[in-house]
């Protein structure tokens, strides 16, 4: 028995993969399973690999780039005062969560607003080491 797979690009311009068994000279269908998520195209898919929030090393931080079709920008995360307790794998994790618990606690009207014209919110959460905490 030969299992033959062939990838096809469907009239919507989804990717989609379909198995067939191969038994003495007929084929048999399998399976017909889609790659791409619902309602995206391959080239879709295949354009957003270069987009989105990419972490990079750098030589002593880190650099969070942060890119879509609309708007690029790349965020530098140093060792500093306030990141000495993490390991440098997570200094820009831990740096962005201060940063927002810090800058959420100065109570002003301004970062409010620009947070909520952005669409953004940040809510600080018990540490995973804190017994009965809600991670969620």
């Amino acid at each position: 028995m030969i299992i033959a797979t062939a990838y096809i690009i469907n009239q919507t311009g989804a990717l989609i993969m379909r198995q067939a068994r191969m038994d003495e000279g007929y084929a048999a269908p399998m399976n017909c399973v889609p790659i791409t998520p619902p309602g995206r195209t391959l080239i879709e898919v295949l354009s957003m690999g270069q987009f989105g929030l990419n972490v990079k090393t750098d030589q002593g931080g880190k650099r969070v780039e942060l890119e879509c079709e609309h708007q690029n920008g790349l965020l530098y995360v140093v060792p500093a005062e306030s990141s000495w307790v993490c390991s440098p794998e997570l200094m820009h994790a831990h740096a962005m969560a201060g940063f927002f618990r810090q800058l959420t606690e100065l109570n002003d009207e301004r970062v409010y607003d620009l947070m909520q014209r952005w669409g953004l919110y940040y809510r600080p959460r018990p540490l995973a080491s804190d017994e009965g905490g809600d991670s969620g």
